[in-house]
């Protein structure tokens, strides 16, 4: 695992964590991407759509960070992909930008993975060939 540098898009202020966030909806799944021009890229499966980006960009980030989806507020770009959002927690900015992330997350266990496909090609003995 790389070390963590720090981030333009993650500080705190007072007691909330403010994140900039590059919003990218109609995306075929939920994740986060990496970091482009001091924010946090995110893709999300919600169309911007009658808020529906900005209710599933604040689930999200909740779920990743583990805090109840009241504590994550948009402060700023309702209708815009760039936002600003304020998230009320414990966590600083390194623990923050560990679990959203994917370069700073721990890789799998290749032996996990290998049993799980192992487990997933065997054939019982009255299968048909």
């Amino acid at each position: 695992m790389r070390p963590l540098r720090p981030t333009s898009w993650c500080h705190r202020h007072g007691e909330v964590l403010r994140i900039a966030v590059h919003l990218q909806p109609n995306a075929s799944r939920s994740e986060v991407v990496g970091e482009v021009g001091g924010a946090l890229k995110i893709r999300l499966d919600a169309p911007p759509v009658d808020g529906k980006a900005n209710e599933a960009l604040q689930r999200f980030i909740a779920e990743q960070l583990a805090v109840p989806r009241r504590d994550v507020s948009i402060t700023r770009g309702h209708t815009s992909r760039q936002k600003l959002l304020e998230v009320r927690t414990a966590l600083d900015a390194e623990q923050v930008q560990g679990r959203l992330l994917p370069e700073s997350r721990p890789p799998e266990d290749a032996t996990a993975r290998a049993n799980v496909s192992c487990a997933d090609d065997a054939v019982s003995p009255r299968q048909n060939r």
